[in-house]
């Protein structure tokens, strides 16, 4: 399997990863229905196997996928992807259907994998440039991962944790978790405000990365903390704008709390991202190759004096409270389950 954040990179993880172990999905999954029979099953986008036990087998089954109709592609970045890596996708899938005896797709993309009967999306229509997202079977469920992310303790916390408590602007920095690459992302946002007074939270440093203290004073008056975690949901309830590599869960997570986004996309799916952000307007972009220290600081002080932006945003977090994040999921699978 090749290694690195490039396309080819991304489509041997496809092959070996979620394809490759699609078959053995599909008979772990069958011989668990033998023993205990399964009402219905939910899988992430990237999970193969359950779609063909739901075809061998005729159980339910429905779809979890952050984006169903390919982050910030237009029609020119979809017909390439066509053409290319949607095609290496039914390949894969055609290779998984015929090691469990099913006959081949025509289907294009990881889309010919998911769900007939039930699709759940991350996000909400606006994002995805559509007037409506709600179907017979695709519906836009918000953020599912609202009120999930406090998995451990807290390591920085706006009103505690060597942050001032007072109302200059809260600046959350996140280095990512997958395509990180090698941009400094968090020390160019420090260094692009250290004449400012806001108050900046960097997280995904290991130890305060490399040496640096977990919590100092900028030479504007304001603030930077470091930290390997951070509670995102607690966070966004106080911060002013986020700053990102594009890690699509996070910057969803921002946008639920009425959060604007700055993207400097990273590697895999980050500049998709990236651009899903500037065309719904909930935030901007800057290209690795263009975010130099000054760039970084003009635009994030546009922002935070932006109302426009900020109105957008909360448009969408609205929308994105309105459709019901992991609750409304579950009714929609539970409502599924009772028509089959």
């Amino acid at each position: 399997m090749r290694s690195g954040d490039g396309l080819l990179a991304m489509l041997s993880s496809f092959e070996h990863i979620f394809f490759g172990s699609a078959a053995g999905q599909t008979q772990d999954i069958m011989v668990l229905n033998s023993t205990h029979p399964v009402d219905a099953m939910v899988a992430d986008a990237t999970c193969i196997g359950p779609g063909l036990v739901s075809e061998l087998a005729g159980i339910p089954y429905a779809s979890f996928t952050a984006s169903p109709t390919g982050l910030g592609m237009g029609r020119l970045c979809t017909t390439a992807a066509d053409l290319t890596v949607n095609r290496a996708f039914r390949h894969f899938h055609n290779t998984a259907r015929a090691e469990v005896g099913l006959p081949p797709t025509r289907q294009l993309g990881l889309e010919g994998t998911w769900s007939n009967q039930l699709v759940l999306a991350q996000g909400v229509p606006t994002l995805e440039g559509l007037e409506s997202g709600q179907g017979q079977v695709l519906h836009f469920i918000g953020d599912a991962a609202r009120g999930a992310r406090s998995f451990g303790p807290t390591h920085a916390d706006p009103d505690s944790g060597g942050l001032p408590a007072n109302n200059s602007p809260l600046i959350h920095v996140s280095q990512g978790t997958l395509g990180r690459d090698d941009f400094p992302l968090g020390q160019r946002v420090v260094q692009a405000l250290a004449d400012s007074d806001c108050r900046i939270v960097v997280s995904g440093l290991k130890d305060g990365g490399e040496g640096k203290p977990s919590a100092a004073p900028s030479a504007g008056g304001g603030s930077v903390q470091y930290v390997n975690w951070v509670d995102q949901d607690l966070m966004f309830e106080r911060a002013d704008l986020f700053v990102s590599n594009g890690g699509y869960g996070a910057v969803l997570a921002a946008l639920g709390h009425g959060v604007p986004v700055l993207v400097v996309p990273g590697a895999q799916d980050k500049p998709m991202v990236a651009a899903t952000v500037a065309r719904a307007g909930v935030g901007r972009r800057i290209h690795q190759r263009k975010a130099t220290i000054g760039r970084i600081g003009a635009t994030v002080r546009s922002m935070l004096a932006d109302d426009g932006l900020h109105n957008i945003v909360c448009v969408v977090q609205r929308e994105m409270e309105a459709a019901g994040g992991a609750d409304r999921a579950a009714e929609l699978v539970e409502f599924s389950v009772s028509l089959s």
